[in-house]
């Protein structure tokens, strides 16, 4: 039997869309299943996607903006079924199954017209087929008489004007005249079909999902659990998804209520940073999105799982945390209650009752007997109700059963000429001509008008509705979506054409050029390549001049926006007021720069006479002025950064009497060459509330490093050690510290005067009680002076402040932030550890990457601490440092979840994608290639 499951993606929702088990049915001989998607993540063969290119899927996000916006429906204008019924694997299947439906915006009348020519079945994942446009009803029981009326137009696939009755007759229409076999997966939403009136003749199947109980088991012990995850083993541990539609507003009331004198840890995942009003009472551990392991640990690690939800089909997160013996609390209006079979082993609360809730959470921390037995009761039930084989092979008979009830749809041919009878006359088919004509000029501006829209009578009718219900208007809509369809796959079929003959004509050109190269001389051959490289690794530089010349006229614009909102007299002073005049000034002298670069990038491009040229003289005067404009934005960075950052802390709060005592430590090793002039610059700080340890780390040098320090008596603290490396040194500095803040200060590098002041300010605001602030820094070499070539290679590209309030994971990777400009709380590491002390080369990577989970980075844009860069630093002598520092990124960006990476971007494959790209600017073609195969592998997973 040959099967199609249709979905919206492959990946998310595995767990019941069918792609969890599509590999185990197809090892059954009687089965061959296929899965058609619109998003297609995976690379597994069985999964295709409907669309060729991007462009089909560009349309397909257009066309439901626009029903929405224009029309106020949904599951009537679309493509998708379309390319379904056209498509080759569709054609050849014996049944369907379709799950994910309303995500995919799939035309319900042509359903109905495609479910009377092959067997069909199909999943109601959620109630929106019962309802006439929302997906959970919270109460509302209005699905029962026809959804008239509906009072939450605003909740998921809102609409406008309220045509729900329309799409609720529509979906009656479908089911009272198919022959279709429903699936449910739960008591609850079995109970909805029942007392649906349209669905009282369909064929229903109660089939409760599977779980792989090999993957959700109690792994670890409880104390090992919490271990691993930072936690008390005494402390009782609260886990929950941290998101509004699983009832954490809730969730917050009751624990803001309750009382215990346990010690109590939150654990979420998903969203993060929204907990920050109980951080007083408990603590707490956001952990985002997580992988299928991390879950299970979490579970492993909990005493009690919390999911009051406020709409739930199913509930699979309850049913893995009972899987791993976890007492589970739900509120009473879902599918929850019938899955965990509460209150004999699930516990029940009130809906949306958060005195409730908080009375339960309370019972249950304080009866760890009971918790011990709804949790044996609980792990007894899914082994009974919910194993994955037992679902497989009941999802196996239903397919036989559906087959041999519905084969007559295969073996005649279904008549479909009620479309084509349509009265051009009615009111109805008038009034939604008018709004698909435009609808069609929107989606299409520059296009002819189709035919169709020549049945219009009158553009000026007036009117407020639009029975979309009625027969004559679907059929207008069946004949318009074929248009677009249409229209969509020209397009789509014009760019896959265009692929393959850029493709073609790329590989023509190259052999043209081979050709006409290898009739010149050798010495002009040679003499072109060079050339030709050199223009590429300056056209390079200069796109990237560019994009920091249009970063500075948005800074600008910055400025502009601060002067408007505020009395600039009052709010900037006059120096940076003059800094604003120079910045304009120069900036005009940048825009000549540019041009001039414009002239001679065209000069390049000119054919053979450019090779008559001096190339030698014009690579000079080309890098002269790339040199004169790299220093010029250096110097606009920083003051614009400068001015952006005083204002900001005037809208601020500042702390009263803040003074806090700040440890500045200065691990040593074979330090004698320039570890006074560290301690100096520490001792000379502006900010006098400071301690400073030193901690010798086994130095062979004579006891010289020893002396030193010696020699400054009370004035430090010392420490000595057998020699471990920078991270047991820190590690050792820290666990003796009295400072309320660390400070970092390698011994061969330098400090300015007020650079603690300048870090401490920050920290001073309320509003920066969860961040760390980083200054920049310079490069020096052994003497001290300051290399300015360096330090602009170094930072250019990526040090920015405004850039270091939204984009932490760039300022991490791209490796803004130094040991030496860092102040980090000192509870901070009671959340992340201390230094890894294996990494003797990455490890200050390694404490951010742990401690950006936590904490926000921002820069504090003064250059206030120097980098010495010598011969005899293990920095510049390893030759690991490369290698390792490239492995520990990789091993970061494969660690993110896709919370953390959507704090900075849209999408994780754009940001993948912007990183890689980073690398290749900077000539790290093996971290390129490797993060390209790090983005195949995540699509794979």
């Amino acid at each position: 039997m040959k099967i199609v499951e249709v979905n919206d993606n492959d990946i998310y929702g595995k767990n019941f869309n069918g792609y969890d088990i599509a590999q185990n049915f197809n090892k059954d001989k009687r089965f061959k299943v296929k899965q058609l998607v619109i998003y297609k993540f995976s690379k597994s063969s069985f999964v295709k996607s409907l669309f060729k290119n991007y462009v089909g899927l560009d349309y397909e996000y257009d066309i439901f903006n626009l029903s929405n916006e224009i029309l106020s429906v949904h599951s009537l204008i679309s493509i998708t079924s379309d390319y379904l019924e056209n498509n080759k694997y569709y054609k050849k299947s014996d049944l369907v199954h379709y799950h994910q439906f309303h995500n995919s915006h799939f035309n319900i009348r042509k359903l109905l017209y495609m479910s009377n020519k092959k067997p069909t079945i199909l999943s109601l994942h959620d109630p929106w087929f019962i309802t006439g446009r929302c997906v959970h009803p919270d109460g509302c029981k209005k699905y029962q008489t026809g959804c008239k009326n509906c009072e939450k137009l605003n909740t998921l696939f809102s609409f406008k004007i309220d045509n729900c009755n329309e799409l609720w007759k529509i979906k009656e229409q479908l089911f009272l005249n198919s022959n279709i076999d429903i699936i449910v997966h739960s008591k609850f939403m079995l109970e909805l079909v029942k007392n649906n009136p349209y669905m009282k003749n369909s064929k229903i199947h109660y089939l409760p999902l599977g779980l792989d109980l090999k993957k959700f088991n109690l792994e670890y012990s409880k104390k090992e659990a919490k271990e691993m995850l930072g936690i008390e083993p005494s402390n009782i541990v609260l886990f929950f998804r941290s998101t509004k539609e699983k009832g954490r507003d809730y969730i917050i009331e009751a624990l803001k209520k309750l009382k215990s004198d346990k010690k109590i840890t939150l654990l979420t995942c998903s969203e993060k940073n929204v907990l920050s009003e109980l951080q007083d009472r408990y603590q707490i551990i956001e952990l985002g999105n997580i992988n299928q392991d991390t879950i299970k640990l979490c579970y492993n690690a909990a005493d009690i799982f919390l999911m009051p939800s406020l709409g739930e089909s199913f509930g699979m997160m309850a049913i893995e945390a009972m899987a791993c013996e976890l007492p589970v609390i739900v509120f009473n209006n879902t599918a929850l209650p019938t899955v965990t079979c509460a209150p004999k082993i699930g516990v029940l609360v009130k809906n949306k009752n958060s005195e409730d809730l908080k009375n339960k959470i309370e019972y249950l921390i304080n009866n760890e007997s009971e918790r011990t037995k709804r949790g044996i009761a609980g792990k007894k039930m899914i082994m009974k109700e919910y194993d994955k084989d037992k679902y497989e092979n009941s999802l196996k008979k239903i397919y036989i059963e559906a087959y041999e009830r519905q084969k007559y749809k295969n073996q005649k041919k279904y008549k479909e000429n009620t479309i084509n009878k349509i009265d051009y006359e009615n009111i109805e088919v008038q009034k939604v001509l008018i709004e698909l004509l435009k609808f069609y000029k929107k989606l299409f501006p520059n296009k002819d008008i189709p035919n169709i829209f020549n049945n219009i009578k009158n553009l000026n009718l007036k009117y407020n509705k639009i029975e979309y219900s009625d027969e004559n208007v679907q059929n207008v809509i069946i004949i318009f979506n074929e248009i677009l369809y249409k229209k969509v796959l020209f397009d789509e079929n014009t760019k896959q054409i265009k692929i393959i003959l850029n493709k073609f004509l790329k590989l023509n050109i190259l052999k043209n050029k081979i050709l006409k190269v290898l009739k010149c001389v050798k010495k002009t051959i040679i003499k072109f390549i060079k050339f030709i490289i050199k223009k590429s690794i300056f056209y390079k530089k200069y796109k990237n001049l560019l994009n920091e010349i249009d970063s500075i006229k948005n800074k600008l614009k910055d400025i502009d926006n601060i002067q408007n909102q505020v009395n600039i007299q009052n709010q900037v002073s006059i120096q940076n007021k003059n800094n604003i005049g120079k910045i304009s000034d120069e900036l005009t002298s940048l825009k000549y720069n540019q041009n001039e670069i414009n002239g001679i990038m065209q000069g390049l491009n000119m054919n053979d006479n450019c090779l008559s040229n001096d190339m030698v003289n014009l690579e000079k005067s080309l890098f002269n002025i790339y040199k004169s404009l790299e220093i010029k934005i250096w110097q606009f960075n920083s003051e614009l950064n400068i001015i952006l950052y005083e204002n900001m802390l005037k809208n601020l709060t500042k702390k009263i009497d803040f003074k806090p005592l700040v440890s500045i430590i200065i691990p040593a090793y074979n330090a004698s060459n320039y570890l006074k002039n560290a301690i100096n610059c520490a001792l000379n700080q502006t900010y006098k509330n400071i301690e400073i340890i030193v901690v010798n780390d086994g130095s062979d040098d004579n006891h010289l490093t020893r002396k030193i320090a010696k020699s400054y008596r009370k004035k430090i603290r010392y420490f000595e050690k057998e020699n471990g490396g920078v991270s047991s040194a820190l590690n050792l500095g820290i666990k003796n510290m009295k400072g309320d803040y660390f400070a970092w200060l390698s011994h061969d590098d330098l400090i300015d005067n007020n650079h603690i002041e300048k870090l401490v300010e920050f920290v001073s605001y309320k509003e920066n009680y969860n961040k760390i602030p980083y200054t920049n820094f310079k490069i020096i070499d052994k003497n001290g002076k300051i290399d300015m070539d360096k330090t602009i290679i170094s930072q250019i590209h990526c040090s920015d402040f405004k850039i270091s309030l939204n984009h932490n994971l760039y300022t991490l990777l791209e490796g803004e932030i130094n040991g030496g400009s860092v102040l980090i709380p000192k509870n901070a590491f009671e959340k992340v550890g201390l230094f890894d002390e294996k990494q003797r080369i990455t490890q200050e990577r390694d404490m951010w990457s742990r401690l950006i989970k936590y904490y926000d980075f921002v820069n504090i844009p003064y250059d206030t601490s120097y980098i010495r860069l010598h011969g005899s630093q293990v920095t510049n002598t390893s030759s690991e440092v490369v290698e390792k520092t490239d492995k520990k990124n990789i091993e970061i960006l494969s660690n993110l979840s896709e919370e953390d990476i959507l704090k900075t971007e849209s999408n994780d494959e754009y940001f993948y994608k912007k990183i890689a790209l980073h690398y290749k600017i900077n000539d790290k073609e093996n971290m390129y290639k490797d993060i390209l195969k790090l983005i195949e592998n995540k699509k794979e997973k």
